[in-house]
């Protein structure tokens, strides 16, 4: 049978599941659909039909972890920008706006280690659903599926990927809602979620595909405004990476925090790495330097 093996995340089926497409549609020879409309209908979530101008543009959040560093993520991100600009989803000239911004603030001071807590899970290498809790206030459909604002960034299921079993990307999940989302929210309960676990070719260097990274923006935070949220969360949150992100793709800015976590499972970014400042999908340079407006 064709497809990649999956665990399904169905309230009434926890065993394997194999199909065509592990993000939505029919799963062939599964006997399960999983469309759009059941997952909504079995969530009680209403997809939003349009994304605010204050959200990040799904193009730019793809990519947003591909420069990494090195001469090789470097190549990458450029790869993709040009790519972008060829088909029209990006603007030469809007572009150039990011180029020209300089950093009214700066925070160098070195990265505490924080530790964070460590997530029991043996129930999930056994089964996982939906409803299954991540923490005891998230279950995995809210992480994945609800909570996330970009709607084709919303997952359905599960996938091996990226060398990863499905529920040790679910354990990586639990130790991201955990130790990253949940005190970002209760510290600012205007945070909500642009992406979490992303599949396909949505994801990107590989944090978001292996379950270990998460977009986070403010509602009523103009960029500007990112950068004492991102020095809170540097000092207080366990995370193996904290990107402060800007775009100008849309021709205007728009700012997010790219949240990483390392739990012992997936990949684990150099030190050098652990909090950045990106514009347009480049490193500006390590550190936290506030380039909104």
């Amino acid at each position: 049978m064709p497809g990649n093996a999956s665990w399904s995340i169905w309230p009434f089926s926890t065993g394997v599941i194999v199909g065509e497409n592990s993000s939505g549609g029919q799963n062939t020879g599964a006997g399960v659909t999983t469309d759009n409309a059941a997952t909504r209908n079995s969530l009680k979530v209403d997809v939003p039909k349009t994304i605010s101008a204050a959200q990040i543009d799904a193009a730019s959040a793809v990519n947003d972890d591909v420069d990494d560093g090195t001469p090789a993520g470097k190549i990458r991100s450029q790869v993709y920008v040009q790519q972008q600009i060829k088909k029209g989803v990006f603007k030469a000239e809007n572009l150039a706006l990011g180029d020209k911004a300089t950093a009214s603030q700066v925070d160098s001071r070195p990265a505490p280690v924080i530790n964070g807590t460590k997530v029991d899970c043996t129930e999930f290498h056994k089964s996982f659903n939906l409803g299954t809790k991540l923490t005891p206030s998230t279950t995995l459909g809210d992480f994945i599926y609800k909570l996330p604002q970009i709607p084709h960034l919303k997952q359905q299921s599960v996938p091996a990927q990226m060398g990863l079993k499905p529920d040790q990307i679910v354990c990586n999940l639990a130790h991201l809602c955990l130790n990253v989302w949940e005190p970002i929210k209760r510290k600012y309960p205007n945070a909500t979620t642009t992406n979490t676990l992303r599949t396909g070719a949505d994801i990107g260097a590989g944090p978001h595909g292996t379950g270990q990274g998460m977009d986070i923006q403010f509602t009523g935070v103009t960029p500007g405004g990112y950068f004492a949220i991102a020095q809170w969360v540097k000092d207080n949150i366990s995370y193996d990476q904290c990107l402060l992100e800007y775009d100008t793709a849309k021709g205007y800015q728009v700012a997010w925090l790219h949240m990483g976590i390392y739990a012992g499972t997936g990949k684990q970014v150099l030190p050098v790495n652990r909090v950045l400042t990106m514009m347009n999908q480049h490193i500006y340079k390590p550190g936290l330097h506030n380039l909104g407006k």
